[in-house]
């Protein structure tokens, strides 16, 4: 019997389906939470939900939960990875991880909710793995050229 993998996400690109393939290949099973971004409060009261109902469902058979970028959706999966004693990693891919004052663009571009929830994802995730170095430990280059906060370990600290 295959093992299972849940695995949140907000949007269907290509290298997520690629990384689906992969899990594919290597024998498991891919459980999917797919949360598309809205704007509408009913929209993101609707997708909380589809997160609460899809983790009760999926996580408690899977041996581990994915999250593709740190953002709401990745909330509801990480607490029930705890909750079931499951291992939990989540995949930075950039505007997790940078700030850009100058284009108001970023994770943790502004102080709120969505940033607090953002920390606890990361504090409360098994592992990070991050699609770039600069996305762990920062990129001087960025911050002295274009005044941009990048890597995850800037947020943390604060």
């Amino acid at each position: 019997m295959k093992q299972n993998i849940t695995l949140s996400y907000s949007i269907n690109r290509s290298f997520i389906k690629s990384d689906i393939y992969i899990f594919e290949a290597l024998g498991y099973n891919v459980q999917r939470i797919l949360s598309r971004p809205h704007k509408s409060t009913i929209y993101f009261i609707w997708n909380r939900t589809q997160e609460l109902l899809k983790s009760l469902l999926y996580i408690p058979s899977s041996k581990i939960v994915v999250s593709w970028f740190n953002d709401y959706h990745a909330f509801i999966p990480i607490i029930f990875s705890k909750l079931f004693l499951k291992k939990s990693v989540i995949i930075v891919g950039g505007y997790d991880a940078i700030v850009d004052k100058e284009n108001s663009h970023g994770l943790f571009f502004k102080k709120g909710i969505r940033s607090t929830l953002a920390k606890i994802n990361y504090s409360l995730a098994d592992e990070l793995w991050v699609v770039h170095k600069s996305l762990e430990i920062g990129c001087s280059y960025a911050r002295e050229k274009f005044n941009i906060i990048s890597g995850i370990r800037s947020f943390l600290v604060n």
